[in-house]
């Protein structure tokens, strides 16, 4: 492996941690000091802008690829092409993206539904949260720079500091602001700094990776590569369009028809579910370009080797995390936002067993980007998204199911989705086994998993019976989920995916062995 692709991933996990501790920690604070009515109007408003990125995430998809294509090629001329014909593009984004944001800002209350209390306020904070995600669609230029050099490490840099900072001063504006100022406005203004420096540390690393001698100009607009960057947007926006369906639809019928309350409690019941995304599923992000590389030099085997082993992985890695947000989930919700959100414990399951599937096959995506082959997932994932609006509405309001209709819809479409069609297209464009693909990254791990998760509750039953006290259960768990890791690594992995392992967890502990001299040098 490259050291750059461990750098890479590492620091995807790195501020996936970041991201998931600090939004661990925000939810019941931010809870406490807006109440829960506040808050699921911040969660509305952020996911009302989402839609807006269907104008604007596909081009930077497209560029993306195009730029790391060029590199792969040496093609220079065609990758400042690209980039100064999508820079045009962009502003023309932003424009509308601006227009929209206001008018949706100005007739908030009269989309939504908003206590009268919060109603400038509420008006206020979704204009600032579409500013702020204004300002950032002309930067996607500099990030498709850095992915096309496949520096995510210093990506994530930029955006672990911007999650810090917003953190920090969320935490300290609400924890000292007099309580007639800790209101939605705060929250816009915290929000809209965050962005702007995000993308201002996004800026000055491009600067420093660009190509020598290159600079993105628009004299350098090309109207032959507009046709190719929106020919592969279009399809992009699809699949955009398609995850937004699942979580951010979802978040507005909720509110049409019960309430900001509802958000906050649907918002709790999806944040662990989707803080394992983050934390496994982001980070293989980084592989697209990997793969996208591969596929340019046609070389199936490394992109076998590389599906095969990083699936499996995350399938040992991930089961008996969701296994227990499965078996658990009413206690875990409790102890975290106390018992007033008791619904959202209830809820938690249906989203924690759509991760069994999600997951494992999550590296589906990055090939299929890094091939190019988008236009048939992008007609499938937005026929599954409209069905599974469509059953919300059916299950959630026609059937008096409210948020249980719901969390059921997003169960049903997206484990279809990603049982039936993802794993099977991803085969068939690559050439390889889908038996292989299913038995090597869900099936063996699953019963594995399964096997375990028994013994886990024959402990905790028998930790009864024998009265066992805290540090003994501790114990008798931790030994447990080392055996379960060490049958995985002895059953799972073949030879050369073994070296890998070794290769990488060498590659981690020299890392960790060298910053302590770095810090001594740097102190001398």
């Amino acid at each position: 492996m490259k050291k750059q692709i461990l750098v890479n991933i590492g620091s995807n996990y790195l501020l996936s941690f970041v991201g998931m501790a600090l939004g661990f920690l925000l939810v019941p604070f931010l809870i406490g000091k807006l109440g829960p009515d506040a808050y699921g109007l911040t969660v509305l408003a952020e996911a009302t802008v989402a839609f807006f990125e269907i104008l604007t995430i596909s081009v930077r998809i497209a560029l993306s690829r195009q730029a790391t294509v060029s590199l792969s090629k040496n093609e220079l001329d065609r990758f400042v092409e690209y980039l100064s014909t999508g820079r045009a593009i962009l502003y023309i984004s932003a424009s509308i993206v601006f227009a929209l944001g206001l008018f949706v800002s100005v007739n908030f209350t009269h989309f939504f539904q908003v206590p009268a209390r919060l109603g400038f306020d509420s008006r206020i904070l979704f204009f600032l949260v579409s500013l702020a995600f204004t300002i950032s669609i002309p930067n996607i230029i500099f990030w498709s720079v850095l992915y096309a050099r496949q520096r995510f490490d210093l990506i994530n840099s930029s955006m672990s500091v911007g999650l810090v900072m917003r953190a920090v001063c969320l935490f300290v504006y609400y924890s000292w602001a007099p309580k007639a100022y800790q209101t939605l406005t705060a929250y816009g203004i915290i929000y809209l700094i965050m962005i702007f420096s995000q993308n201002y540390m996004i800026y000055f690393w491009h600067r420093k990776v660009m190509p020598q001698g290159l600079r993105i100009r628009f004299r350098f607009f090309k109207k032959e590569r507009v046709k190719e960057i929106l020919s592969f947007s279009f399809h992009t926006s699809l699949t955009r369009a398609s995850s937004l369906l699942y979580q951010e639809t979802a978040q507005i019928i909720i509110n049409i028809f019960w309430g900001p309350v509802f958000n906050a409690v649907y918002s709790v019941a999806l944040k662990l579910p989707n803080m394992m995304r983050r934390v496994f599923v982001e980070p293989s992000w980084a592989l697209t370009t990997t793969f996208t590389d591969l596929a340019a030099r046609q070389d199936r085997g490394r992109i076998e080797q590389l599906l095969y082993m990083y699936s499996k992985a995350l399938s040992i890695l991930t089961f008996p995390i969701c296994w227990t947000l499965v078996l658990f989930a009413r206690p875990i919700i409790h102890s975290w936002v106390g018992p007033e959100f008791e619904m959202a414990g209830r809820l938690l399951p249906y989203f924690s067993m759509t991760l069994f599937i999600g997951i494992p096959f999550s590296l589906s995506g990055c090939i299929i980007n890094a091939t190019g082959k988008v236009k048939i997932p992008s007609f499938v994932s937005i026929f599954s998204a409209i069905g599974n609006v469509i059953l919300c509405l059916v299950l959630g309001q026609v059937f008096g199911l409210k948020l249980f209709g719901v969390a059921f819809a997003a169960l049903v479409s997206s484990v279809l989705f990603s049982t039936l069609f993802l794993p099977g297209y991803t085969c068939r464009i690559t050439g390889l086994s889908l038996r292989r693909y299913w038995v090597e990254s869900f099936v063996k791990p699953f019963f594995i998993s399964c096997l375990f998760m028994a013994g886990g509750f024959w402990v905790l039953g028998l930790s009864r019976f024998n009265s066992f006290v805290n540090v003994e259960l501790f114990f008798a768990l931790t030994a447990l989920s080392a055996v379960y890791y060490l049958t995985s690594y002895l059953a799972l992995l073949n030879i050369e995916e073994k070296k890998h392992l070794h290769e990488v967890l060498k590659w981690v502990a020299d890392t960790i062995h060298r910053l302590p001299s770095k810090s001594t040098g740097d102190m001398g």
